[in-house]
């Protein structure tokens, strides 16, 4: 009994070694094809990994400009608003003063008309 027994279990680690000898060459050649496959990928990833950085940069350089551009406009804007108040101010100051100075210098126009009018009136009368 002690001989079968021996007998299966020989056979069966037999069997087992027949088995398992292409399995693992099968296993071993997959791990190599893993290992190609990784470094391929690993050496086309490297370039495009490179360009989607410069990319990036280029993107945080363009977004910089933007927000400089922007920052400027609003100067700009602020500097036109300015102006136009400036302009508003000046405006309300010359009608406020300017009105007794326009009424003056119009009373001292028709002031000087009349007279030369007088004046040259009695000048043709054979003054």
């Amino acid at each position: 009994m002690n001989s079968v027994f021996l007998g299966i279990l020989t056979l069966s680690v037999v069997i087992l070694v027949v088995f398992l000898i292409p399995t693992a060459i099968q296993v071993r050649k997959t791990a190599k094809e893993a290992e190609k496959f990784m470094s391929d990928t690993n050496t086309s990833l490297k370039p495009v990994l490179k360009e989607l950085h410069e990319t990036l940069e280029g993107f945080n350089n363009i977004s910089k400009g933007i927000d400089n551009a922007v920052n400027d406009i609003g100067s700009f804007t602020k500097a036109v608003r300015d102006v136009g108040d400036t302009a508003s101010d000046i405006n309300r100051i010359i009608k406020g003063t300017g009105a007794d100075v326009a009424i003056k210098a119009a009373g001292i126009g028709i002031g000087v008309r009349t007279a030369l009018n007088v004046f040259l009136k009695g000048l043709r009368k054979g003054g």
